[in-house]
This record gives C-alpha cells, structure tokens and sequence, in this order.
C-alpha cells in the first residue's frame, strides 16, 4: 500500500492556529484478500442483514431501519423493549452512502438490519434484541459479525477508523443528536473538566481525543469550530453538541449512543476504531421528505469525509473552495492561500504554497524582517559591526551603542563624559566629589545651599536658613545659628524645657510647683490636680451648691423627701411631686395632680379620684355586679344571677352563650328556623331524601321524586336521572335499565349468545366468536381480524391484487424473477424473458440485459462489446496489424503500432511509445516528479475522471497515458484539464511534454471510479 504525507502550515479557522499534518494520506488503492466488492451488497443466509461493502475507513451501522417482520420469527416482548422502527433510516443510509461514492470515489461499510424492530433490535444485547428467537438471534450475530468483518478490513488497510450508528429520533426538539456515550450531566461539563482523562476516557472517541490531526482537546472535537457538530451546522443543520448548542439540557430527552456505539468504539477497549451515533430528527427522515432525506444525506457525507480528513488525515477535499485540494493546499482552510495566489512580503504567511518565493529578506542579506531593522539594506543586519557615531543601526542591536558610547542614554553631544556612565545630565551631583556629575557647571558641589558658607562652616548645608549669621528661634529643634551656646528650650530658667513647662515665662509653674485652689492657674502642670471642683462631681465651685459632695450638683436628679436639694435647683420640689396642693401623706397618688381630695370620682376608671374610698366606682345599679361583670349596670334586673328569658331581645344573664333566640343552637333564629327545638333542621341542612321531613326548611326541595321525572322512587329504578322511569324507552347497549323493565334486552340483540361488546355484528346471529371464518367473503364471520378472510398467504396482498393468494412469494411487492417462468410480481408486463425488451428473448440474445446488443445491432468498434451477438464481427484491430486498439496508437495504420521502428524526424509515433523521441536532439529537460516542484502540479489524485493541470499560463501539453502494463491508452492536448473518464480504475504513467518550455513531466497516478 503507498502512503504519502502532506504537510500543510499556517491552519487558521477562527481562532484555532495549528499546523495541520495530512499524516499518511492514502490512494486506497486497496487489493482486497476476498472478493467482496466496494458498493455491492452482500447478505446473511436468511437475507436479514445487508452488507455493502467498503474500501474507506468509514463504517455505518443502520440497526432499527427494517421492514421484514416473517411470521418464523417471533415478535420480541421483553420489559421495557421499544419496537417502534427509526423510520427512513434505511434509505437515509443508503443515500449517504451513495452520496459519499459520488463526493470522493469511495464507498463505506454500510451494515443495515432489514428485519423490523418488532422482530430484531441489533442495537441491543443479544437476548433483548433477539428475546430468545433463533433465527433473530442469527441475524443479530450476522450484523455484529459483518461489523467485525469491516473494522478488521479498515484496520488492516489502514490502521485506524471511525464507526458510525444512524438512528432517528422523534423528540420536540428537531436537531441533529450525536452520541458520545455522554450523558447530558457530563456534556454541561465545562471544557476543563471535560478534557481530564477520566470524561476523555468516557467518550466512544476516546482513541482520536488522544490522538488527532490537529491535536484538539476533548472539548474541542465534541463542540468545537472543527466538531462534527459544527460542520452539520455549517450545511444548515441544527446539532447538539455543537458550538452552537454545547449540550442538552438536563430535561431534554437525548439519546447519547447505545450498545452498539459503546461496543465497537474507542471507550470500550480504547481500540483503533472510534464511534458516535447520528439520531437524524424528524424533519429530516418523514416532515420534508425525500427531498429533505437526500440533501441531509449530501451534507452528512460531506461532513464525514471532512470529519475524517480533518482529524484522521485520510482523503484530500478542498475544504476553503480556492480550487486547490488539500494535497496541494498548504492551507486549506484559508481561500486566500493556495498555489496559485500571490505572495505578499512580511505577511509571515507562505501564500502561494512555495517556500522558494521570498516572503522575507528582500535585500538578501540572509536576515529576515523580523531580524533585520532595515530589510532593504544588505549593509545594515545583524552580522554588521557598529560604525560609531554615524546615526545608523548597522548591526540591529540597539544594544550596540552608535551614540553614546558609554550607554548611559545620552549621546556625545549631550554627555560631558560619554566614556563614563556615572556621569550625564540625569545623574545627581554627588556633593564634594570634585566632579561635574550631571554636566551641569551651574550645580554646586560645595556649598549647597548658597547661603556663603562651606559646608566645612555650615552646620547644615542643605538649609539656606541655618548657617552662622542665622538668629536663633527658640522651640524649634534646631541650632540655627550653628552655636550650641544659644539656648533653644526653657527660657524660665526652671529646669523645664518647654515640652514639660506649661508656662516657660514663669518659673513659678512647673510640675514641681504645689496646686493653690481656686486661684484659676494650673500651677504643677498637671490638669488632674483640681483647682475648682473639688469634689470633681465636673462642677466648680460657683455652680456647684456643695462643692465637697459629688451627689450634689446641678446634673443631679433631685430626690423626693429627702430634705436635700439634690440637684441645686430650689424650685425643684421636694415633697407634693405633683404639685396639686396636697403634700404626699395627705395625697393618696403625689405623682397625678388629678388625684386629691378635692378631685371629683370619675365612675368606672378604676381610680380612687376623690382620695375617698367610700365614693362608689363601680356597680351603680347595686346588683352586686361590678360593670366589667354586669352587662348592664343600669338595670338590678340585668346580671349574671337572673334567668334567661327567651325571645325578649334581652341578654338578661349577662351571657351570650344562653340562647335568646335559636333555641336549637343551629344558628337560624326562630324565624327563619322552620323547627327551633331541633339543630337538624333549618334552612342551611340538607335535604333527606324520603324521611317526610323538610330537613332544610324549603317546601320546593322535593323529598321523594328527585329527579322531577314524575315518579317517586318507589316506582323509579333510578330517581336521580330523570331519562330513566317506566315511560322512557329502552336503548340497546348502553348498560342501563332506560324503561325500568329488566325484561327487555339492552345487549345480544341477535340472540346467539354474545353480547355486543364480544360480537362483531350483533345484528346477524350466524356473526359471532363461534362462527367458522368464511375466506373471500368480506365478512370477518369468526369476530377474530387475526383469522384471514383475504390474503391467505400473509404476504400483505388480499386475493384481488395478488395473482398467486396461495404463495407469499409472489405478489406485487416481489422482484420479478427473470426465465423462471413464473409472474412473481403479479404484472404482466414486466418480461420473464427478453429483459431488455429488444424483441429477442434470452436464448437468441447474448445481453439480455441491454435493448442496443441483439442480432439487429450495428457493430461499434472499440467498445469491447458484441454489439450484434456476432463473434466473427471485429470491435478491435481495425487495420489488421495484429495489435487491437488499446496497445495500437493508431489502429488506422498498419504501419503504426508498437512492432513498428520509429523514424526519426516524421512527427510520428510510428512505435507508440512516447518515450521515444522522434527527433535526436530536442532540447527537451526531462523531469521526473519531485515533491518540492511546485510549478508544475496535477490535482486530485487520485481521481475519478477529471485531472486538472496547474502550470505556467497558456502552455499546451501533449499527453500521453501508459497503464500498468506500459500499454499506451491515451494521447491528447489539453492546457489545464485532462479527461480520463474513458479510462478504468488503475495506476497510469502520464507524460506531459510541454514544446513550449522544452520541458517534460512524468507523472503517477491512480483513477477510482
């Protein structure tokens, strides 16, 4: 097997930047060990399982797509089995598969199971899929081993593969599902948690996560820009996960892949084959149709091939459009970089795919842009020496000074020293050093503050204001006159200093002086020692009205009765706190001055008012009830101890609870309460039927005759529904006595001993589950639909439109079965013989398969058919020089074929061996094909008709097509595009000899139809 790698840079799409490695792209051009062939269909003994066959790493599984439900299989009844099939899902897969062949040459294993799900679920272990039934358990072990068979092909011819499942859902949400074997907890993970191994190895990917083109992250394969997903979204089609959908939400049904998905992929054994499962929705397979099936199947083939050439490397597209496939594209992600675009200088991009065009160092000093600061100057780069003082960078190296050389950031011209660092004009002058430090003369070294005195004299050079001359400040720290004899501090003489002197003019206060009291002078100097207040109550003298008592003092609260005036306020009151005129032994409340002896007794308030206990409060009727007990203290007849009188409208008892009125305690008073002596009855009770009492108090509510149909109950069967009584009449089937007669039937109207609900027809007595099932008389005569009437071969067919009622294998679903002599699908005009309808039967016709090949056809030479069915007419070797067409170049000339000597100097192929030249000398280079020589390039390869040609501008080439047998084949002229379509599936030499150029191009390549 050969394998090429192509390397393409500078991938871009977004935000991704990687470098993309086509890592052993294949020709597959692949020699099968067994005859299967690539695109037909191969089936299991019983014909239950379908098996196309593919030569691409691809493999489809299509488990719940079947139709065939035959009565020797049993139908599965498991606990919770589903046996609703995945509708469509059959053609959708054949669709893509054909639409895969006709995008890349290539066909997938496609693995489909035909039976229906009521019979077979092959993606289910064996004994739920299968439920025990034999011949569906050899069909499920069919489709897993044709599985099996197609992973050990892929494997072999190319070590790696990608398994996929197609399903179809029905949820509300109509989007593409794609399983992972991923819940929809863990596909809400955030990306970092999603790329730890243990969620990397959950995923039925889990070999590509670890191991992939471009070296994505698992987050990025499930939902990236460059996820299966997205490339479905990108054709239009809504899919989750995708970074448009990142994951379902925790509520949303979602199938995430089933037994066959975790089995045959990567997370199971960690293998060389990945999985997903596809769930198609419904507006893919049924809502839009055909129509919809076959355009979802183009982007699904699409998608999977890009699928496999982004990240497995296998196959070669042209994913940006630009005309170059991805084997010539250095960038297929990019339209603007192909080979034949334009390069642009110091883009950092290679793009028209030739790393021979400069894209940097334009004046060929070896250095490119980014290392040479000026890019069209060979004498300026980093191999140059520094020329000083020039102005120019020569060598690149701002480091390297050109200007100031001691690299103290200032040229010559401003550096008084340019050989010193130390010194320039943003240094500090360093004081009584001797040296211009800053370059700057007018900046002293002595004397730094220009007050005329050195700093040998000045006892502080940095002050102008403290030198010699200066006037001592007191206070102040400081020895302003440079002469330690000036005093600064205790001017007094005291021994103090003026920190510690509150007073450094007197030297009578200091904190050795004795306190005087009361002379207002804090004299030692301390604000602790009272001079006022002495009995630091926070009051002096003045206003303290005893200055030796500190619970003396106006912020005091004077104290009743006490004789003291506490609070230094003599029209504070000691004593008559309320100020009534009645001091408090001959008041009974000192705190209201609405209490005393001259108040007037306010009844009922609970107060003494007059100081007078003998002034009644309370109980003014005299009742001996007080009138929180007595409900009316007006009246002695009125109180707890008298005697309810009922119906007066008086509570005389004083309590609410003995009834006045609504003796019976129902709560309807004795007007309204139609008995009054019995709680059970009054107008809010209900009504009890047939007692011959008026329980709720209203002659309308009936008492016997409920339903008001005019019989009372005793006559009525049913005295709640008014459509039942002895005058109504009765209604069969109903279940109910309509006339009140048990005697008259209301079921088995027919009398054969089944009622309705078991008979099929309760009208006709010879109609029942007894009766014998008579065949083609429309009647289900035994009430059983499972007992056939038509059809009596259970082919689905009733006996009008099946020409053979008694043999399931012919009807009009059947393939006609051609010479068997047999109408297998009951029409007529489909031929038993002559197939091709051409008038000759099969006996007569040597293809009866094609109308235009019969005795009556013309002969059509080359084609290598037998057009007229005659042997001795010639297809080949028109000329008769013993080479037939595909070995002679010109089967028109004797005198040419491969026999012949070639002859110099003719302008003729006369050996038709293009190798061979025909003239001496010719000038001509010959070039065999190198990798690197992009200017001559042919893409696709391999192909399946079309060869296009990118070389220099209006060049015709002569072509000539050797097959692997060095025949010559094929001979044309062409500028960019070669048709190969006439040619079969095969390796060729191609020669392209361009006159033009005098140049000569040999070529390999491979034809995949």
């Amino acid at each position: 097997m050969e394998k090429v790698q192509i390397i393409t840079q500078n991938l871009s799409i977004g935000k991704i930047f990687c470098s993309f490695i086509l890592t052993f792209f294949y020709f597959l051009q692949i020699q099968s060990v067994n005859a299967q062939v690539p695109g037909e269909s191969y089936f299991d003994d019983n014909g239950h399982i379908e098996y196309i066959y593919g030569n691409y790493p691809l493999i489809i599984s299509v488990p719940h797509g079947g139709y065939l439900q035959p009565d020797e299989i049993a139908d599965r009844d498991c606990n919770g089995c589903t046996y609703q099939p995945d509708l469509f899902t059959q053609e959708l897969g054949k669709e893509i598969t054909e639409s895969f062949f006709n995008q890349t040459g290539y066909y997938p294993h496609v693995i489909i199971t035909l039976l229906h799900r009521r019979k077979l679920d092959t993606n289910r272990s064996i004994d739920t899929g299968a439920d025990g039934d034999l011949i569906a358990e050899q069909a499920w072990e069919a489709h897993q081993d044709f599985i099996e068979s197609a992973k050990e092909d892929v494997i072999q011819d190319f070590d790696r593969g990608l398994f996929v499942e197609l399903h179809g859902h029905g949820h509300p949400k109509q989007r593409v599902e794609l399983g992972y074997i991923l819940d929809n907890t863990q596909l809400a993970y955030t990306d970092e948690t999603l790329n730890t191994p243990l969620n990397i190895n959950n995923n039925s990917i889990r070999s590509l996560i670890y191991d992939n083109q471009l070296s994505l992250e698992h987050s990025e394969l499930l939902r990236g820009p460059l996820s299966f997903g997205s490339l479905l979204v990108q054709k239009g089609y809504p899919a989750v996960p995708s970074p448009e959908d990142f994951f379902p939400l925790a509520d949303d049904p979602f199938f995430n892949g089933g037994y066959n998905t975790f089995l045959h992929g990567s997370r199971n054994n960690g293998g060389p084959i990945d999985s997903f499962q596809i769930e198609c929705d419904q507006n893919i397979r049924i809502n839009g149709g055909e129509e919809a099936r076959q355009q979802f199947a183009v982007s699904a083939a699409l998608s999977l091939h890009q699928f496999l050439s982004l990240h497995y490397g296998i196959g070669i597209i042209d994913f940006d459009n630009d005309g170059a496939l991805s084997d010539v594209d250095c960038n297929d992600f990019d339209a603007t970089i192909n080979p034949n675009a334009e390069e642009v200088p110091y883009n950092g991009i290679d793009d028209d795919c030739n790393p021979d065009t400069p894209d940097d160092d334009l004046d060929g000093d070896g250095f490119v842009n980014s290392e040479d600061c000026d890019d069209t100057d060979a004498q300026i780069n980093p191999n140059a020496e520094e020329v000083p003082y020039n102005g120019i960078d020569d060598d690149c190296n701002p480091d390297t000074p050109d200007d100031d050389l001691d690299g103290d950031g200032f040229v010559n011209a401003e550096d008084c020293d340019d050989n010193d660092a130390t010194i320039n004009p943003n240094v500090e002058e360093v004081p009584y050093n001797g040296i211009d430090d800053d370059c700057n003369p007018d900046t002293a070294d002595d004397d730094l503050d220009g007050d005329s005195f050195v700093n040998a004299d000045d006892c502080d050079d940095t002050d102008a204001k403290i030198n010699p001359n200066a006037e001592e400040i007191p206070y102040n720290g400081i020895d302003d006159d440079c002469n330690l004899d000036t005093p600064d501090d205790d001017l007094d003489g005291d021994g103090y200093v003026n920190a510690d002197d509150c007073d450094d003019t007197d030297a009578q206060i200091n904190p050795n002086a004795e306190e005087v009291p009361y002379n207002g002078i804090d004299d030692d100097c301390n604000p602790d020692t009272p001079d006022d207040d002495l009995d630091s109550d926070g009051f002096i003298n003045v206003d303290d009205c005893d200055d030796n008592d500190a619970t003396i003092n106006p912020n005091v609260e004077e104290v009743p009765y006490n004789g003291i005036d506490d609070d230094c306020n003599p029209d504070t009151p000691d004593d008559d706190l309320d100020g009534d005129g009645f001091i408090n032994v001959n008041d009974c409340d000192d705190n209201d001055a609405a209490i005393n002896q001259d108040a007037e007794e306010v009844p009922y308030n609970g107060i003494d008012d007059d100081c007078n206990p003998d002034t009644p409060d309370d109980d003014l009727d005299g009742d001996g009830f007080v009138n929180a007990d007595d409900c009316d203290d007006n009246d002695v007849t009125i109180n707890p101890d008298a005697e309810e009188v009922p119906y007066n409208g008086i509570d005389d008892d004083c309590n609410p609870d003995t009834p006045d009125d609504d003796l019976d305690g129902d709560g309807f008073i004795n007007v309204d309460d139609c008995d009054d002596t019995d709680a059970a009855i009054n107008p809010n009770a209900e009504e009890v039927p047939y007692n011959g009492i008026d329980d709720d108090c209203n002659p309308d509510t009936p008492d016997d005759d409920l339903d008001g149909d005019g019989f009372v109950n005793a006559e009525d069967c049913d005295d709640n529904d008014a459509t039942i009584n002895p005058n109504v009449e009765e209604v069969p089937y109903n279940g109910i006595d309509d006339d009140c007669n048990p005697d008259k039937p209301d079921d088995d109207l027919d009398g054969d001993g089944f009622i309705n609900v078991n008979d099929c027809d309760d009208t006709d007595a010879t109609i029942n589950p007894n009766a014998e099932e008579i065949a083609y008389n429309g009647i289900d005569d035994d009430c059983n639909l499972d007992t056939p009437d038509d059809d009596l071969d259970g082919d689905g067919f009733v006996n009008s439109d099946d020409c053979d009622d008694n043999d399931a294998t012919i009807n009009p679903n059947v393939e006609e079965v051609p010479y068997n002599g047999i109408d297998d699908d009951c029409n007529p005009d489909t031929p038993d013989d002559d197939l091709d309808g051409d008038g000759f039967i099969n006996v007569n016709d040597c293809d009866d398969n094609d109308a235009a090949i019969n005795q009556d056809a013309e002969e059509v030479p080359y084609n290598g058919i037998d057009d007229d069915c005659n042997p001795d007419t010639p297809d080949d070797d028109l000329d008769g020089d013993g080479f037939v067409n595909a070995d002679d170049c010109d089967d028109n000339d004797v005198t040419i074929n491969p026999d012949a000597e070639e002859i110099p100097n003719n302008g003729i192929d006369d050996d038709c061996d293009a190798t061979t030249l025909d003239k001496n000398d010719t000038g001509i280079t010959e070039i065999t094909e190198k990798p690197e020589d992009k200017s001559f390039v042919i893409y696709p390869v391999p192909t399946k008709e079309l060869l296009y040609i990118s070389g220099p501008e209006n060049t015709l080439y002569k072509v000539s097509v050797f097959d692997g047998n060095g025949r010559l084949v094929l001979v044309d002229e062409v500028q960019d595009i070669l048709n190969l379509d006439q040619l079969q599936e095969g390796v060729y030499t191609l020669i392209f000899l361009d006159s033009k150029n005098l140049r000569k191009f040999i070529k390999k390549i491979a034809i995949s139809k």
